[in-house]
């Protein structure tokens, strides 16, 4: 069984991210199918679109459907956009708001590494439809993964670096999530690690490896620096993990593949920074060594279900790309 996997179309519309993803297994002979399906701001649709199959001579009965359409013309393209314009400001009812309160909210900002595969700028997509800037500094690469693209980071200088922007001033409520695959559990200088921060200085927000364990940590206002309160967890070297720290105003919550690892009292208000955006770096003895992917921040708290369904859904679609890649090995 030989199957492929590549994105073939992608769109603003109504400022959210279309993506149509082309996927085809086929066994000897020539026997198999194909489809779309689409992704929108890292909601998978439920169902698969223009699907195809393949059954030829001297196979029973015989089948050909043909190839997937032009994706301007596809199912699938028509299906994203009658998604987007129920979630349009624009088109609002109260079949609408039931349909919307069974999804995730939409993150402010989700890295996808897969836009820096030829370029050394990255685009972030925020729900304003604005695309925040990214620079890939002093060699990060984006590493193909069975399901996309990640970031690899050397440990010794690479970094990711966005300007800030008011969006990324949190108060008293921030979720921040990553899938990432660390190659070691210590940093070089003072054990640190950098995933994603908003650090040093002023602090504000941070999520890091700390000494062989995972840690997510919030600044709160208070002295020259302000004070901190962490959780942490341990971490697993060579792993990929889907690692997420939220802040309610009340309390801060480590989850470590869905599953709450910590928590801790944690009340008031962020402190505010000025600092930009940095992923796999900062400060300079922080430097993160394996790989970034799908990097999300949201203006919420989202809870364990929200939480256990963002992990869900990236594990639901690389167990589909791992199942059927399997004859590869």
């Amino acid at each position: 069984m030989t199957a492929s996997f590549r994105k073939v179309y992608e769109e603003t519309y109504k400022n959210q991210l279309i993506e149509i993803y082309h996927f085809s297994q086929f066994a000897p002979g020539g026997v198999g199918s194909s489809h779309f399906y689409v992704i929108i701001d890292a909601y998978k649709l439920p169902r698969n679109f223009d699907r195809r199959s393949h059954n030829p001579y001297p196979f029973y009965p015989r089948e050909d459907t043909g190839h997937q359409p032009n994706p301007e013309q596809s199912e699938a393209l028509a299906a994203a956009k009658a998604y987007c314009d129920q979630r349009s400001p624009n088109h609002s009812n109260a079949a609408d708001a039931v349909f919307d309160s069974q999804q995730l909210p939409h993150p402010i900002a989700c890295w996808r590494f897969d836009q820096g595969i030829s370029s050394e700028t990255v685009v972030i997509r925020d729900r304003s439809g604005l695309e925040p800037q990214g620079t890939m500094i002093r060699g990060v690469t984006c590493q193909k993964r069975r399901f996309g693209y990640a970031g690899f980071f050397d440990g010794v200088d690479d970094l990711v670096e966005i300007p800030d922007q008011p969006i990324f001033h949190f108060t008293n409520q921030m979720t921040v999530t990553a899938w990432v695959k660390p190659l070691r559990l210590h940093g070089a200088t003072y054990g640190l690690q950098t995933i994603v921060n908003k650090w040093y200085a002023m602090d504000s927000y941070i999520l890091l490896i700390d000494k062989g364990n995972y840690s997510f940590a919030v600044a709160f206002p208070g002295g020259r620096w302000g004070w901190t309160v962490h959780v942490s967890a341990p971490a697993t070297v060579d792993v990929w993990s889907h690692v997420a720290g939220v802040f309610n105003g009340e309390h801060i919550f480590l989850y470590l593949n869905g599953k709450l690892a910590a928590q801790a009292v944690a009340k008031g208000w962020l402190q505010d920074s000025n600092r930009p955006i940095c992923i796999g770096n900062h400060p300079s003895w922080n430097a993160f060594r394996g790989l970034i992917e799908e990097v999300q921040l949201y203006d919420v708290a989202l809870n364990a279900s929200q939480i256990q369904e963002s992990f869900s859904f990236f594990r639901r679609n690389l167990a589909r790309v791992k199942n059927l890649l399997y004859f590869f090995f």
